[in-house]
């Protein structure tokens, strides 16, 4: 083995003499902790076949993508992916993949809280194998946010891989920060308390007069109207609410798109066990709050129907259909009997179709049976899950 600095680029890689090989390392995650390459020429394959201590991994596996880690650690363990010109060592663990598209969603739940509290219990000890990690539970529903949690994995790829590289000692490095153009610039990053509650925030000399700002005002911002309390411009935007946001109702979500409409159509798969079905009562109470007094309106649901408590299901939905109708809201749903329906979006007959990446289900745990607990009673004072809510025009 050599630190990679001591051998010629030019002989390093897949085809070459030299390969890259991670060896564990101190607490990194996503990216990094590559400092060594090993000789894997055909003579050295040969002498570490015949050499008694020396193991070599199954050809099967060289070369291959994958998630490795430090074997031992007394701290927080950490998992990185494993490039396909890299041969990892045994003080890397490594997992390997039947289908390598499953390897970023892998990766990300790896990393998380959740996995390292598992793992503590699961084995307690200083070395972290494979065997102990691949008997962790993965979350059934982790492939209907495949697409989002990807994203999330790249974001987190390059931000650590920039990092890395940041270092001399990295295999990329190019220049140190601190010679980089944009060293220096400040970034203004802004907390939750500081979107939530933008009155006791800012200085003085960043505030612009209101004719300025109104031409400067861009079309979509991170904390759209859903957490303040002037009506926007009805207009096609997108709203995105951040982890443990507070301040976010269905009225400030959907009141005005919702204004006027005759015929509202939920589709939302999960609106099946209690609380997903007092989520989609709210909904309704917020139609009954902004409709006219004499009006109206049509509300049909289409869901699924769940397998171990639809009769309680549908119980519920014939309850709303009772007690609605005396406020002019005619509730009625179906069951997509094929139980492929993944869409979940709002649809209103006066043209607007309002897209939901996690339906009505927006917020975290709250005390649900304290009648004395405001996060009970008012949706403003629960703490939100992130979320995104697009809204389209589709009709001119």
């Amino acid at each position: 083995m050599r630190q990679h600095w001591e051998v010629s680029l030019h002989k390093i890689g897949c085809q070459n003499k030299w390969w890259q090989h991670p060896k564990g390392g101190p607490f990194r995650k996503w990216y990094g902790n590559v400092d060594w390459i090993i000789d894997w020429s055909e003579e050295a394959r040969i002498h570490y076949r015949k050499d008694k201590v020396a193991r070599i991994l199954p050809e099967y596996l060289w070369g291959k993508k994958g998630i490795s880690w430090t074997l031992i650690t007394s701290g927080q363990i950490s998992f990185r992916i494993l490039k396909r010109n890299q041969i990892f060592n045994l003080a890397a663990p490594s997992l390997f993949f039947h289908d390598e598209d499953n390897i970023e969603k892998c990766l990300a739940y790896l990393n998380t809280r959740y996995v390292e509290k598992l793992l503590q219990v699961i084995n307690p000890t200083l070395n972290m194998n494979v065997g102990e990690v691949r008997c962790l539970p993965l979350l059934s529903n982790i492939d209907l946010k495949e697409k989002k949690i990807n994203g999330i994995v790249v974001s987190c790829l390059k931000l650590s891989r920039n990092d890395w590289n940041s270092y001399e000692t990295s295999w990329d490095f190019t220049t140190l920060p601190i010679l980089h153009p944009d060293h220096g610039t400040t970034v203004h990053v802004k907390s939750l308390e500081e979107e939530e509650y933008p009155q006791y925030f800012g200085a003085v000399e960043d505030q612009k007069p209101e004719a300025e700002a109104a031409d400067q005002a861009p079309e979509q911002s991170q904390v759209p109207a859903a957490v303040s309390d002037t009506a926007p411009e009805l207009k096609e935007r997108q709203v995105i609410v951040k982890e443990n946001q507070r301040g976010v109702t269905f009225d400030k979500l959907f009141s005005d798109y919702l204004q006027d409409a005759g015929k509202i159509t939920v589709t939302d798969s999960y609106i099946r066990i209690y609380y997903q079905i007092r989520n989609f009562m709210e909904f309704i109470e917020t139609i009954v709050r902004i409709k006219p007094k004499d009006d109206e309106v049509d509300v049909h649901l289409i869901t699924v129907q769940d397998d171990f408590k639809g009769p309680q299901q549908i119980d519920s939905f014939i309850k709303i259909q009772e007690n609605c109708a005396i406020a002019g809201v005619h509730f009625t749903w179906e069951f997509d009997e094929t139980k492929t329906l993944h869409a979940r979006h709002i649809v209103t007959d006066h043209g607007w179709k309002i897209l939901l990446d996690r339906g009505l289900d927006i917020f975290q745990h709250y005390e649900i049976n304290d009648s004395f607990s405001l996060s009970n009673r008012l949706q403003q004072y629960r703490s939100c899950k992130a979320f995104e809510i697009t809204y389209l025009k589709t009709k001119g």
